[in-house]
């Protein structure tokens, strides 16, 4: 083989596994553990670095397995309308895609049960097998029904909890997990149904129904973390961030996803739903922010939101969706 050509040949196979895990995304499944993690530590830093990189990795880890046991799955359906994906395409095998997402599964299954035995928290190792779990049922079992979309924001749902579960040291202490912790993850749960029911049909010919269902959804998931001050008064910080203020950030945050959702309503191409996909899917690590600066303050939100550099950057070259 002519050395020349031997660089351009490997950039494009480590691309087309960037393509099949959705690196992009991988950001976003990140950002969900660790707003997790820094809500229930609330602003201290009094926690092992291992420990955050830990938990960040089995929401990487899983994110991974399941996009890539989804393309395993839909290899017939990307056949015919994505012939382009990097397993119809015959970039990858099906057989070694299996493998990968099998192996990535089983990799953040163990170290989500290391990291609660050594922790002393079972409450993720129960989490955590809860995610894994409902990623093959959605894969293999119930995606193409009218459950698909809301198993995907109970896996975003069980993402956030990965990362409050683990902060076994503050539980101790007196916190725990309140009302507002599963209202700020069952707002992310919520979103991403949104966008599932959004994207159902991105490929073909989708419903302005269907659509408008998705944006509405979005739009609560929006409004769930907009309530989070009144059900975390303890830890809003009103000096830091008043209500108008936080009024005035949720309302732009919506506004701006309401704005490029409603132009694929208007106009349900592909090309117009694909591109109002990728968009509402990065603004999920804006919308961890948002919600671990109720929490924790500006500065672990500022570390959230510092997740959106590379992922924005990463879908120059790979598509989200």
């Amino acid at each position: 083989m002519d050395r020349r050509l031997q660089p351009r040949l490997s950039t494009e196979y480590l691309l087309a596994y960037f393509q099949l895990i959705r690196l992009p995304n991988l950001f976003t499944a990140a950002a969900d553990s660790l707003f997790g993690f820094l809500a229930i530590q609330a602003g201290s830093w009094g926690f092992s670095p291992q420990t955050l990189v830990g938990v960040v990795a089995v929401s990487v880890f899983f994110y991974a397995a399941g996009v890539v046991l989804n393309d395993v799955a839909d290899f017939d359906r990307d056949s015919r309308e994505r012939p382009g994906r990097p397993l119809p395409s015959g970039r990858i095998s099906r057989r070694w895609a299996a493998m990968l997402g099998i192996g990535a599964w089983l990799l953040g299954l163990g170290l989500c049960v290391g990291l609660s035995i050594k922790g002393l928290s079972p409450g993720m190792g129960l989490t955590g097998v809860g995610l894994g779990l409902t990623i093959l049922v959605y894969n293999f079992l119930l995606k193409e029904t009218f459950l698909g979309p809301i198993l995907i924001g109970i896996c975003r749902t069980l993402n956030v909890l990965l990362g409050m579960t683990l902060s076994g040291a503050s539980m101790s202490e007196g916190g725990g997990l309140m009302t507002a912790h599963f209202l700020a993850a069952g707002a992310i749960g919520v979103y991403a149904t949104g966008i599932s029911c959004f994207a159902r049909q991105e490929a073909g010919s989708s419903s302005r129904w269907s659509l408008a269902l998705g944006v509405l959804l979005m739009l609560a998931g929006v409004a769930m973390v907009a309530l989070l001050p009144w059900w975390a008064a303890e830890h809003f910080n009103r000096a830091l961030l008043n209500l108008e203020r936080w009024g005035l950030l949720i309302a732009v945050i919506a506004g701006i996803i309401g704005y490029r959702c409603a132009g694929a309503i208007i106009g349900p191409t592909p090309h117009q739903v694909q591109r109002a996909t990728k968009q509402a899917i990065l603004w999920i690590i804006v919308l961890d922010a948002a919600a671990c600066l109720v929490f924790a303050g500006s500065l672990p939100a500022v570390l959230v939101l510092s997740l959106l550099l590379p992922a924005v950057v990463a879908t120059v070259w790979i598509s989200p969706t």
